[in-house]
């Protein structure tokens, strides 16, 4: 996946995920992505769905897993969301 499909994606995660983030978790990933940092918006939407228990659809789950794959991120970055996908 190249950088600029990485940070497109990271915008339609953002977008399904707008309701369901804290308005600051979501500006801040989002502030993050559009600067090119896609690993902090990466990690903020995964820490901050872990952290406050958010339910999460497994389309947004399987694109996360994708995202996070092609940025070589550890896979435990998103793997801590596997009990809380519907």
């Amino acid at each position: 996946m190249a950088t600029n499909e990485i940070q497109q994606q990271l915008r339609v995660v953002l977008a399904q995920l707008k309701e369901l983030l804290r308005d600051q978790d979501y500006q801040s990933a989002t502030e993050s992505n559009d600067a090119g940092e896609w690993g902090i918006a990466f990690e903020t939407v995964c820490a901050q769905l872990y952290e406050y228990e958010i339910r999460v659809p497994r389309a947004v789950y399987m694109r996360l897993q994708a995202i996070g794959a092609a940025m070589d991120m550890p896979a435990k970055t998103w793997q801590i969301l596997e009990s809380l996908v519907d």
